[in-house]
């Protein structure tokens, strides 16, 4: 049976500058924190807020460098697809709410384009910045999609309490003689945290492009794919291929996307796979809100 599932997302950035490099920058969210309860309808319920950016930052056209609650680079789909379509397609992946430290280096090559190179170290955030408001679910919630008050106990891929863990990426975009492509190659590992019996290493590389059909409809197609090696920090290996195409034609957005996810069960056991299909089509209400609908 089909369930209809309605909910609300915001985000608001917010940076405080002390000099034209220097600032203190955070991202506040607002999001489902609890999932629906099972065979029911929900209509935004289980909704709470978090801060889920909050460093110091120093930034010139060819130097960055930042420390405090971070999101290291990884994977450009999560931010790419509308929210409807994250959760199911590519935001498992996300690296999100890190405490530690980080920096990139800008490369403008001209003609070649302009390409960024990100590195970060960092641990999963356990402090108080990571607890939430007006919903606070905790690990003993059936429902629960974010921990308001983690721990180290809580286990987990990265909870480590040191900066152990790492992610390095290569972006670029702007090329002259390939108007509106973009691309992302990256690595990243993920040590055990208390439950897990190995590192988690990945691998990502992702291709897109802006392709103007004039000057008010842009049409983006884009693949993303990813792989894991100790998926989880089990025995198992797992890749996920994204493919989605954007149009986009003020006010309107519509977005369809579709995942491949193959998922080992350790040597010699048989993959299991599933094809997330979603799609959405949203409107722009302007001063950055928008609502839309969708089916995944």
């Amino acid at each position: 049976t089909q369930r209809l599932h309605s909910y609300f997302k915001g985000q608001a950035n917010f940076a405080l500058a002390f000099t034209p490099t220097v600032s203190v920058r955070r991202l506040i969210t607002v999001a489902s924190l609890r999932g629906p309860r099972p065979h029911r309808d929900r209509f935004i319920t289980g909704s709470g807020a978090y801060l889920e950016q909050l460093y110091l930052n120093y930034e010139t056209d060819t130097v960055a460098a930042y420390v405090g609650k971070i999101g290291p680079t990884f994977g450009i789909a999560w931010d790419k697809l509308p929210d409807l379509l994250q959760d199911d397609i590519s935001a498992a992946y996300k690296l999100a709410e890190m405490i530690g430290a980080g920096g990139g280096l800008t490369f403008n090559l001209e003609t070649l384009g302009k390409h960024r190179l990100d590195a970060a170290a960092f641990f999963a955030d356990t402090t108080f910045l990571h607890r939430s408001l007006f919903s606070a679910p905790g690990s003993d919630d059936e429902q629960v999609q974010r921990i308001s008050h983690f721990a180290r106990a809580d286990g987990g891929l990265a909870n480590t309490g040191k900066p152990n863990n790492f992610s390095a990426t290569l972006s670029g975009s702007d090329f002259a003689d390939l108007p509106g492509m973009f691309y992302q190659i990256g690595y990243r590992h993920l040590a055990p945290g208390r439950g897990e019996s190995r590192s988690e290493d990945a691998a990502i590389a992702a291709l897109g492009w802006n392709v103007k059909l004039d000057e008010e409809i842009v049409l983006t197609p884009f693949v993303e794919a990813a792989r894991f090696w100790n998926f989880n920090g089990g025995r198992a290996d797992a890749a996920v291929v994204t493919a989605a195409l954007l149009v986009r034609a003020e006010p309107w957005e519509i977005a369809l996307a579709g995942s491949w996810r193959g998922v080992g069960n350790g040597k010699g056991a048989p993959r299991s796979t599933d094809y997330p299909l979603a799609f959405q089509v949203g409107y722009g209400l302007g001063h950055g809100f928008s609502i839309g609908t969708g089916y995944r």
